[in-house]
């Protein structure tokens, strides 16, 4: 591997760091890593840009409930519950949250956290697309992702 593509691989990673939990499409993968062969500055600057915007902006209630959902401020079971309904379309999130099985998906997320230090919303949105859309027609859908997160699928 070249200089380059040894620097572009390093820069891609935090501008995707700093993306972390946005849906890319192919198209805009591949824009992304066609900005991360630009400078290394560009590549620090946007990934500072993205943050401060997630803090500031639109991101701001997704970095409050992965903060509430990390720092004890409400019982576990109700902050997963709120990071389903910011993952999740309000009808899926109802579905998950009202699913009898709710305790694996609240047990296992809580493992899977405490095993790797990611956010709730940063393991749930970790499941592939087409986990989180059969979760929208899988009878029981908490175990479902239960399982998925058990298994390792983030």
């Amino acid at each position: 591997m070249s200089r380059f593509e040894q620097m572009q691989v390093v820069q891609l990673a935090v501008l995707l760091d700093a993306l972390d939990g946005v849906r890319l499409s192919a198209a805009k993968r591949r824009s992304v890593e066609w900005l991360a062969g630009w400078e290394r500055d560009l590549a620090d600057h946007l990934a500072a840009i993205i943050r401060q915007a997630r803090e500031t902006g639109a991101g701001a209630d997704h970095a409050a409930v992965d903060r509430d959902a990390t720092a004890g401020a409400r019982p576990w079971e109700l902050r997963v519950g709120d990071v389903v309904r910011v993952v999740f379309s309000a009808e899926v999130a109802q579905a998950i949250v009202g699913d009898e099985t709710i305790g694996a998906l609240i047990y296992w997320l809580g493992q899977q956290c405490q095993g790797t230090d990611f956010s709730p919303t940063r393991v749930l949105r970790g499941l592939s697309n087409r986990d989180r859309e059969f979760c929208a027609r899988a009878e029981a859908p908490a175990a479902f992702l239960a399982s998925r997160i058990r298994d390792g699928a983030p």
